[in-house]
């Protein structure tokens, strides 16, 4: 969310050296999920419980695209208006700690 925070805000390229580092710890998240997934699943069902995260996660690349559409079509009227979506989307699922 710090990263987003930072991204809307851009007007120097400078900045988005800033942006990376605001949300750098927040992509170590990923690795203790899945740690933490396979300490709570069993023996038996820890490929499952990896396997759910991995198609989560695959098909969580498809909405790149759309981000692009939406930055193309916002692009003239706010050029930060994606990373305000992004940064809803991350409160609505409940990734973001500072909802």
């Amino acid at each position: 969310m710090a990263e987003y925070s930072v991204w809307i805000s851009v007007e120097r390229t400078e900045l988005l050296y800033l942006a990376v580092a605001a949300g750098m710890l927040a992509r170590t998240g990923n690795s203790a999920c899945r740690s933490s997934l396979s300490k709570m699943a069993g023996e038996d069902e820890a490929g499952r419980a990896m396997a759910t995260v991995g198609v989560a996660q695959a098909v969580g690349g498809f909405f790149g695209p759309l981000f692009d559409f939406v930055y193309n079509a916002t692009l003239t009227w706010h050029a930060g208006f994606v990373y305000c979506l992004a940064s809803l989307l991350d409160c609505i699922s409940g990734e973001s700690k500072f909802c």
